[in-house]
């Protein structure tokens, strides 16, 4: 029995034997109407151990709320750990070990750079034995791609957990991305980085709507802090499309991106499809975010 409980049991005993004793002995004078001395003694006790009993109470009910707080924080620890062991589950099960990339872009065919392979598509379009949507341009229609018949396309993705220091990149500050992939793409028939055209409405090759799926396979990790190491890292990060000048040919001038995939080896991934245009060094890029889960 602790102290508390152990004060309580001895002022209610206390209590009740001043009481007893107010009974049993002349508690005022009969003639004056004054308080005897044994009144004055059991008055005395009972207010006493009264006093201390509430003391007592109040200090039980201190102590429990103070457990009940250790409590509640315990509580609060154990969930927030078993919060993290099951994000680190998640990391581990969801790596980006091997990752893909997939970047589709719309072309701009008044872009004049890109108009003439527009043109040279809608004249040499094939269907068979592809999607109905899928173009396979041949080498004279490649010809009228800038620097075509051989084609690579190159961009920069550069990825940030924290959409402040996204920000603070696109203002040119020198901060790091906490993964940055080069990706590329080329119409050589290489297996791992690749070039597909294909088009909105298959059934109107005269004035194409064209879109081109850049597919990396094993993308070049030029930046990797360890902060971004699963597709569940992705969840709400900021990734910024920029130039990647391997090849002297501007990208981001004729091709609009309207989706990037990161896929693992597993075949997870995510995908962000809304872009912002805006810049890198008075460069232009674009920007969006992976939405969370």
């Amino acid at each position: 029995m602790d102290f508390v409980t152990s004060w309580k049991a001895v002022s209610i005993v206390l209590t009740g034997a001043f009481g007893v004793l107010g009974l049993i002995k002349e508690f005022k004078n009969k003639e004056t109407g004054r308080i005897t001395k044994w009144g004055g003694v059991s008055l005395a006790g009972i207010l006493v151990s009264t006093t201390l009993g509430v003391f007592a109470q109040l200090r039980e009910s201190s102590d429990q709320q103070k457990a009940r707080e250790a409590t509640a924080g315990e509580t609060l620890r154990l969930a927030k750990n078993t919060d993290q062991t099951v994000q680190d589950l998640q990391r581990v099960l969801s790596s980006l070990e091997e990752p893909r990339v997939t970047l589709i872009f719309h072309l701009n065919c008044d872009e004049p750079m890109y108009k003439n392979f527009c043109v040279a598509v809608a004249k040499t379009s094939k269907y068979y034995p592809y999607p109905p949507d899928r173009e396979v341009p041949d080498v004279g229609t490649w010809k009228r791609w800038p620097n075509g018949p051989k084609v690579t396309i190159a961009v920069d993705a550069c990825l940030f957990r924290d959409s402040d220091a996204a920000d603070c990149f696109l203002e040119g500050s020198e901060v790091e991305p906490d993964l940055w992939f080069s990706v590329h793409g080329n119409n050589s028939g290489d297996k791992e980085e690749i070039i597909e055209i294909y088009r909105d409405d298959p059934f109107e090759p005269k004035a194409p709507s064209l879109f081109v799926h850049v597919t990396d396979n094993s993308p070049r990790i030029e930046t990797n802090s360890g902060k971004i190491a699963s597709i569940s890292d992705l969840s709400g990060a900021t990734v910024v499309l920029e130039e990647a000048y391997d090849f002297g040919i501007p990208v981001l001038e004729g091709l609009t991106p309207v989706q990037i995939e990161v896929k693992n080896k597993r075949g997870e991934s995510i995908s962000a499809q809304i872009f912002e245009k805006t810049t890198v060094s008075n460069i232009t890029a674009y920007r969006a975010i992976f939405p969370k889960r």
